[in-house]
């Protein structure tokens, strides 16, 4: 049984974001009998019980920034039992307490938006907009950095459920600031909703401290419209409630993706300022309306573009599709797959480094070559020029690793929307399906891209291998068959 620690806070200042992404994780990990930890601040169990106890053990700390305590609780959880990976989801912990954990664990992960460097084995980067100097600033550290928004992690429940529907008349209306939305948003939401001639229900995820809060505000609502409120859902419950709804209000941090995955036509505020890469994101690619920042909100303003939005059907329509489109054009959940696969064996992909040159060059012998196009191997300059090329195109090139040696390299080439991939195993690691593994792995990165392979016809080994990864015999080209993956 795998066994990985979470390290994520949440409080009433907060709020409770990072943890409710841990539970989209939680939730399929459990589906795979993964044993869970959560290592987390005091003021979390004080705040959010009823959310921390899916977990299989929770060890609480009394002060969420230091280091020692840190360690001290996750050499605690390592002593019982052998930790196959920690996931840390903060934003006030960082390379430092990565590195620490790298001695207690085998895989130290972390899921970000923000621009600071880390030191974790792999990184998931939620901002679409870093450049290749950040790139290599935020992950230079990191033995994979995946910058895709296909890896926010959604839970199954979201792709169980029927997507929005084309419609002409807004009737049920999702609003979302938060399980524990700090700066009571949603009252504001709320009263600037009131005015609407046409009768709404609307739909409000709102912690019940919160509602006794605004409870004033909810009276006048309900004297114009129909409310029902909702808290603690667990995913399958979020996912059904959302797929009533014809249009949606909220922020912009995790459930922008829940929403796309559903289609559902939204207006999106900027929370915080982390929020502004996301909503840029999905505004560029038309999926959502920017409604602007929370600090600069108009009831005026808000109630203006609720109108002219709900009544424009193309619109409506064309937000949804776009939605849909920006996850892929078919929504999956890729992030559970790929972190039980990167977690629960001895081999590891990492992005190949000018320094694993020489490594690569030793690779490619006459017996290797042999199956290549091009079966002479290149000079060592000419290899050198190659690699100082390739190592600038992140997510192109990896030194596949088993045991902690390197063992081979899997590499994919981009032809324009498609994709070539090739793998070579040094010779002392064969027969040990690290191939097979590699690919796995390698294959999921790349989601939604078709991917193609050339291998020689009488490279018996290769054809079964690709062939047992679902890759089908499309065309033959001189010596060489084309293998395409069937998705």
């Amino acid at each position: 049984m795998l066994k990985i620690v979470f390290r994520v806070d949440a409080n009433h200042q907060i709020g409770g974001g990072h943890l409710m992404r841990s539970l989209r994780l939680l939730s399929a990990f459990k589906k795979q009998n993964v044993e869970t930890v959560l290592i987390t601040e005091r003021t979390t169990a004080d705040d959010f019980p009823e959310l921390i106890a899916s977990f299989n053990e929770v060890v609480l700390i009394d002060d969420a920034k230091d280091i020692q305590v840190f360690e001290t609780a996750l050499f605690g959880v390592s002593a019982k039992a052998h930790v196959d990976a920690i996931i840390f989801d903060h934003y006030e912990l960082g390379e430092q307490h990565e590195e620490c954990a790298k001695k207690y664990v085998s895989r130290v992960i972390a899921l970000d938006d923000l621009e600071r460097p880390h030191a974790a084995h792999l990184l998931f980067h939620y901002n679409q907009f870093l450049d290749d100097a950040a790139m290599d600033f935020v992950g230079g550290r990191c033995d994979l950095l995946l910058n895709d928004s296909c890896y926010f992690p959604i839970d199954e429940a979201f792709l169980n459920v029927s997507p929005w529907a084309h419609c002409s008349c807004i009737s049920n209306v999702f609003i979302s600031f938060g399980y524990d939305d700090p700066k009571l948003f949603t009252a504001k939401i709320l009263e600037a909703l009131r005015p609407i001639p046409k009768k709404i229900k609307a739909f409000v995820v709102l912690s019940p401290r919160l509602q006794s809060e605004i409870q004033d505000v909810i009276d006048r609502f309900k004297g114009c419209h129909e409310v029902e409120f909702f808290y603690a859902l667990n995913a399958d419950d979020l996912a059904s409630v959302m797929s009533m709804c014809d249009f949606a209000i909220g922020a912009g941090g995790g459930n922008i993706y829940e929403r796309a995955v559903l289609g559902l036509p939204s207006m999106v505020y900027e929370y915080a300022d982390n929020q502004k890469p996301n909503i840029d994101y999905f505004e560029r690619s038309c999926a959502i309306y920017n409604a602007g920042r929370i600090d600069e909100f108009s009831s005026k303003n808000f109630l203006e573009m609720f109108t002219s939005l709900t009544q424009n059907e193309n619109m409506l329509n064309e937000l949804s599709d776009h939605n849909i489109g920006i996850l892929g054009g078919e929504p999956r959940c890729y992030l559970d797959s790929f972190l039980c696969s990167y977690v629960g064996g001895d081999l590891s992909l990492r992005q190949a480094r000018m320094e694993d040159s020489n490594f690569i060059y030793g690779l490619q012998d006459a017996e290797t070559r042999k199956f290549y196009k091009n079966v002479e191997p290149p000079t060592m300059t000419e290899h050198e020029n190659y690699m100082q090329k390739r190592i600038r195109n992140p997510m192109s090139f990896f030194i596949v690793s088993y045991k902690g040696q390197d063992a081979g390299f899997l590499r994919f080439d981009n032809v324009g929307d498609d994709c070539e991939v090739s793998v070579a195993i040094g010779k002392e690691f064969r027969g040990k399906g690290l191939a097979l593994k590699a690919l796995e792995q390698g294959l999921s990165l790349f989601p939604c891209r078709e991917i193609y392979a050339y291998i020689h016809s009488e490279n018996e080994a290769s054809i079964k291998l690709f062939e047992g990864l679902k890759f089908k015999n499309k065309e033959q080209q001189g010596q060489f068959i084309k293998f395409i993956k069937d998705n």
